[in-house]
C-alpha cells in the first residue's frame, strides 16, 4: 500500500506491524548516525554505540541527545535480539518512529553541506 505521508504511514504500519515500524526507522536513524560521522570525519565503520559516543564525546552532538539515541538502540536491540518475545504497542511503536524522525531531523541539521 502506498502512503501519502508520515502520518499515514505510521499510523498504519504501528497497527498491522509494529516491530517492523521500529526496525525500519532506527534503519533509517543509524543511517543518519553514520552519514553525519562520515561528514564530520570521524569513524564510521564501527557499532552504533561507538558512533553515538563518538559524536557525544567530540561535541557535535549533546549528552542529552546521545543518551536518547542510545535509548532508542537499546529498545531496538530488544525488539531485534531479545531472547523473549518483548510486548510492543501500536502506541510506543509510533512513538519511536516519531522520535526517531526528529532525532534524524536534528542530526541532518548539524552540519552544513556545502
Amino acid at each position: 500500500m502506498q502512503y501519502s505521508n508520515f502520518d499515514d504511514y505510521v499510523a498504519a504500519l504501528s497497527v498491522e506491524s509494529p516491530q517492523g515500524l521500529v526496525l525500519d526507522w532506527w534503519c533509517r536513524l543509524e543511517r543518519e548516525v553514520r552519514m553525519l560521522c562520515m561528514r564530520l570525519g570521524l569513524k564510521h565503520d564501527i557499532s552504533a554505540a561507538r558512533m553515538i559516543t563518538s559524536l557525544a564525546k567530540s561535541g557535535d552532538i549533546d549528552a542529552g541527545l546521545g543518551e536518547e539515541l542510545n535509548s532508542l538502540r537499546r529498545r531496538r536491540n530488544e525488539i531485534a535480539h531479545g531472547l523473549e518475545l518483548t510486548a510492543l504497542t501500536a502506541a510506543e511503536a509510533e512513538s519511536f518512529a516519531r522520535r526517531s524522525w526528529h532525532i534524524g531531523w536534528r542530526l541532518g541539521e548539524t552540519v552544513n553541506i556545502t
